[in-house]
């Protein structure tokens, strides 16, 4: 009887092992599908921050264009303002040319009626 017993004992202890590892298993399974899970996890979020440093080098570019034609424009700006007032300086000495030449010309054409006035044959 007593080896039945030890049977019977032995077959439990069995049948608990049996469960144990069944549950091992499967605790295992779901830490291996969890590591996976982990893994593809890490993956994205690397890919992610790949991504990131990416744009942000984008962007550093993009803003560093954006800065240089900025200054670009100023300087165009600038120039573009001293052309403009040299042009305007210009033509203010070529109207005021024009007025002196213009009273030159009344002053030679009351010279010339007075000369012909005076050398005139009727007088």
């Amino acid at each position: 009887m007593q080896l039945a017993e030890q049977n019977v004992e032995l077959n439990n202890i069995l049948i608990a092992a049996v469960g144990k590892i069944k549950s091992l298993e499967e605790e295992l399974s779901k830490a291996v599908t969890k590591t996976q899970a982990d893994k593809t996890l890490y993956a994205l979020i690397a890919t992610q921050r790949d991504n990131l440093d990416y744009q942000s080098k984008r962007i550093v570019a993009l803003q560093t264009k954006i800065f240089d034609l900025r200054r670009e424009y100023q300087i165009q700006k600038g120039a573009m303002t001293k052309q403009v007032q040299e042009l305007e300086d210009e033509n203010r000495q070529l109207r005021e040319s024009l007025n002196e030449l213009s009273r030159q010309k009344d002053t030679w054409l009351q010279s010339k009626a007075i000369f012909k006035t005076r050398c005139s044959p009727n007088t």
